[in-house]
């Protein structure tokens, strides 16, 4: 799910008493992404090999747009894009 970083700053302000910077959020999102990105890509090349596979997409609106996130799926793999 799609949380606005003004939300996550004050989620973490909550739950650990401090609130790191939205570029310092946006930062470990990236670095996640990249640690992730061998993942992302095995994830997807087996939905691809799989016999059977449904595929989705849904509209997210944020900063006043609206953006697409598109899901393709099998029984054990989700993939989001």
């Amino acid at each position: 799910q799609s949380i606005a970083l003004n939300r996550v700053v004050s989620m973490l302000a909550d739950w650990f008493g401090h609130s790191p910077s939205e570029g310092t959020i946006d930062h470990w999102q990236a670095l996640a992404a990249q640690r992730l990105a061998a993942i992302d890509e095995q994830i997807a090349a087996g939905i691809a090999a799989a016999p059977c596979a449904g595929f989705d997409e849904t509209m997210v609106r944020a900063a006043q747009k609206n953006h697409w996130i598109h899901v393709a799926r099998t029984v054990s793999l989700t993939h989001l894009s």
